[in-house]
């Protein structure tokens, strides 16, 4: 299975999700990494049955620039 895995910013790191998905790809699944929320499009979304979101508000780790909207 496909799964889009949204994840690093500011204050959650995003190597602990990668990290704990990994043992997922031996069962089969394929994770598409995201950890620049620039890079993410919501057209994306019916590409992918699931979606792991481990992402808050900020659009990269390293700023706390909002991507998010109402």
């Amino acid at each position: 299975m496909r799964v889009l895995l949204l994840c690093d910013d500011y204050w959650h790191p995003g190597q602990v999700p990668i990290d704990g998905v990994a043992p997922r790809k031996e069962r089969g699944f394929q994770f598409d990494i995201i950890t620049d929320a620039n890079e993410f499009k919501p057209e994306m979304l019916p590409s992918y049955p699931a979606v792991s979101m481990s992402k808050c508000y900020a659009i990269l780790s390293k700023e706390k620039t909002f991507w998010t909207t109402e």
